[in-house]
C-alpha cells in the first residue's frame, strides 16, 4: 500500500476530460461551496498538452518552439484535461 502522502493521490479526481461541460460543472460547484459557506474549494490543474504545446521544466503547458506570452492562448485551450484538487479557501 502506498504513502496516502504520496503525490499520486493528493487529487479527488484525475483524467477528466476538458471541455465546456466539465470546466462549467466545476465553476457551479465552487459557486455552491461559497454559498453554503464551505472552507474549501475546487482547484483545476491542466494536464495532459494537446498537439503542438509541451511540458517545460515548471510543468507549464506551453507551445513548442518559440513564443509570445501576450499572444498564448489561455491554458485550458492548451491542455486535454485536468485534475481536480480539494483546497483551503
Amino acid at each position: 500500500m502506498k504513502e496516502a502522502q504520496s503525490k499520486e493521490y493528493r487529487h479527488l479526481v484525475r483524467n477528466i476530460p476538458n471541455n465546456f461541460l466539465t470546466r462549467w460543472l466545476v465553476k457551479k460547484t465552487n459557486r455552491k461551496m461559497r454559498t453554503s459557506e464551505s472552507m474549501f474549494r475546487l482547484q483545476k490543474r491542466y494536464r495532459g498538452p494537446k498537439e503542438g504545446y509541451r511540458y517545460d521544466s515548471f510543468g507549464s503547458i506551453l507551445p513548442i518552439g518559440s513564443y509570445d506570452f501576450e499572444t498564448l492562448p489561455p491554458v485550458y485551450k492548451r491542455a486535454r484535461k485536468f485534475s481536480l484538487y480539494l483546497v483551503n479557501r
